[in-house]
C-alpha cells in the first residue's frame, strides 16, 4: 500500500478534476490523505480518501472569495495579480506551517499537489519525498512556440509573430510580473527550495518528478522545449450522477437523431451564467430552425430561465443534462467556453461554437479554433445573426466534425484519472495492486 498526501487549493476548478484520481487510488487499495477546505470535505471523503482541513491560521478564504467574484469580462493584469500575490504566493509560508506537521506525521511515499499550491511540493522537495504536480486547466508553462500562458493570445505562425511572442514573454516575465517573482523569492526564503530562475508558472516544474496535464497533446499549443517530466494524461470526464433520470422529453432527442435533425446543446457557466448572454441569443437565432435545442438550467428552474410560453417548439430545458448522457446524442455544442465543457464535448467528438472571452475561456476557445474542431466568436454575448451563421457553418462543413472525431480518438487513448493514478504510483516506486 502506498501512502499519498494530496493537496489542492479549495477552489472548485482545482478540486473537482482531482476527485476521480483520488477515487482511483483509493479503489486500488492505497491510502490517500487530502488537505483542502472544509467546503469540499464531503466530496473528498466520498472518494475513499481521508480529509484534513486547511488550518484557520492560513488566511486564505478571503482571497479565494475575491478570486471567485472577479468579473472575468473586465479583469485585467492588475486585478489578476491582486489575487495571485496574496492567495498563491504570499500565502506559502502559512501553508508550509500548516502542512509540515501533517506531512511529518503521515509520512507519505509521494505528494500529489495542485501545481499552484506550492507549499506541498516545496516541503516534499526539502524532505526528499517524490512529488507529482497536476495542472487541470490550460497548460500554464511558458515555452518556445507558444505565447505567454494566460495571455489569451493565439499562437503566431509567422517569424514576425513568433518574435512578438518572445518579446511579450520577456516583457511579462521581467516587467509585468517582476513583483510576483520578488514576492515568490521572499515567500520561499529559508524553505530549502531551488532558486527561482524561471517564470513563476514554470518554476514549480523543478520540484516535480512528474508534471501531469489533464488534457491531450493535440489540444495544446506546440511547445518545443517541454520538460521531460511533463505528461498529458487526459481529462477527468464526469460520470452520470447517481439517481439522475432523463426528462420526460428525452424521447424527442432519440426521434430527432432517427430523423437526421441536428441536436444542438447549449452550455454556459461562470460569470456569464445569465441566460441573456448566450441561451437567449441562441434561442432567437435557432428557434424554429430544423434543429433540436437542449439546455441545462442548473440552479435555476427552467420556467425562470425562459417561461414555457416564450419557448420555441424546438427547445427543451432541464435542470441537469449529464455530459455522459447527452453528448453521445449531440451534433454541436454552443458554449461560453469553460475549459471542462470544451474538453467534454471534444472527448465525445462533438464540434463547437464557442463564445466566451476571459483568461481561461479565451485560452480554451483559442485552442478550439486552432484544433479545427469549432469556431470562436470573440464575445460574451453574440448577436443572433452571427450565432446563426456560426452554427450553420459548423453543422454543414464536415471538416469540423472530422477534426472533433480525430481529437475524440486521442482522448480515448488518454484515460485521465487512471493514467494519473498510475503516474503517481510510478513516482512513488509502487507496484500497483492486482486489479489496479
Amino acid at each position: 500500500m502506498t501512502r499519498i498526501f494530496l493537496a489542492t487549493m479549495p477552489i472548485t476548478t482545482h478540486v473537482r478534476p482531482v476527485l476521480p484520481i483520488a477515487r482511483e487510488l483509493a479503489r486500488r487499495g492505497h491510502e490517500v490523505l487530502w488537505r483542502c477546505g472544509r467546503t469540499f470535505e464531503e466530496e473528498i471523503t466520498a472518494t475513499g480518501a481521508s480529509f484534513t482541513s486547511i488550518a484557520p491560521h492560513v488566511d486564505f478564504d478571503e482571497n479565494v472569495a475575491v478570486l471567485r467574484t472577479i468579473d472575468e469580462r473586465k479583469a485585467g493584469v492588475p486585478k489578476f495579480k491582486s489575487v495571485i500575490l496574496p492567495a498563491f504566493v504570499e500565502s506559502i509560508p502559512g501553508h508550509v506551517k500548516d502542512i509540515a506537521p501533517v506531512l511529518d506525521d503521515f509520512r507519505p511515499d509521494v505528494v500529489l499537489a495542485d501545481y499552484s499550491l506550492l507549499a506541498a511540493p516545496v516541503l516534499a522537495h526539502a524532505r526528499g519525498i517524490a512529488t507529482v504536480l497536476l495542472a487541470a486547466g490550460p497548460l500554464p508553462l511558458a515555452g518556445a512556440g507558444a505565447p505567454p500562458p494566460g495571455a489569451g493570445l493565439y499562437p503566431a505562425a509567422s517569424p514576425l509573430g513568433r518574435l512578438r511572442d518572445r518579446g511579450l514573454m520577456w516583457l511579462v516575465a521581467n516587467v509585468i510580473f517582476r513583483d510576483v517573482h520578488r514576492a515568490l523569492r521572499r515567500s520561499l526564503a529559508g524553505l530549502g527550495a531551488p532558486e527561482v530562475d524561471a517564470f513563476f508558472t514554470n518554476w514549480p516544474v523543478r520540484l516535480a518528478d512528474r508534471y501531469l496535464v489533464m488534457t491531450i497533446p493535440e489540444f495544446e499549443y506546440p511547445h518545443a522545449d517541454l520538460p521531460s517530466v511533463v505528461e498529458f494524461v487526459g481529462p477527468a470526464l464526469p460520470e452520470t450522477p447517481e439517481g439522475w433520470a432523463p426528462p420526460a422529453w428525452w424521447p424527442d432527442v432519440e426521434r430527432a437523431r432517427a430523423a437526421g435533425t441536428p441536436v444542438v446543446l447549449l452550455t454556459q457557466d461562470g460569470p456569464t451564467s445569465d441566460p441573456a448572454t448566450l441561451l437567449h441569443p441562441a434561442v432567437t437565432a435557432l428557434g424554429g430552425e430544423n434543429v433540436l435545442l437542449l439546455a441545462a438550467t442548473g440552479d435555476r428552474a427552467p420556467e425562470d430561465v425562459l417561461p414555457a410560453a416564450r419557448r420555441p417548439a424546438n427547445l427543451r430545458l432541464a435542470p441537469a443534462l449529464p455530459p455522459a448522457e447527452v453528448l453521445p446524442l449531440t451534433d454541436l455544442t454552443v458554449t461560453n467556453g469553460g475549459y471542462d465543457s470544451v474538453q467534454q464535448s471534444l472527448a465525445h467528438g462533438v464540434p463547437l461554437v464557442a463564445t466566451g472571452v476571459c483568461d481561461n475561456r479565451t485560452e480554451a476557445n483559442n485552442r478550439v479554433r486552432r484544433s479545427g474542431a469549432g469556431v470562436f466568436l470573440k464575445t460574451w454575448k453574440p448577436g443572433p445573426k452571427r450565432l446563426h451563421a456560426a452554427v450553420t457553418e459548423v453543422l454543414h462543413d464536415p471538416r469540423y466534425r472530422t477534426a472533433a472525431t480525430r481529437l475524440r480518438d486521442s482522448y480515448t487513448r488518454h484515460p485521465g484519472p487512471r493514467r494519473a493514478a498510475e503516474a503517481v504510483l510510478d513516482a512513488a516506486g509502487a507496484t500497483p495492486l492486482a486489479g489496479g
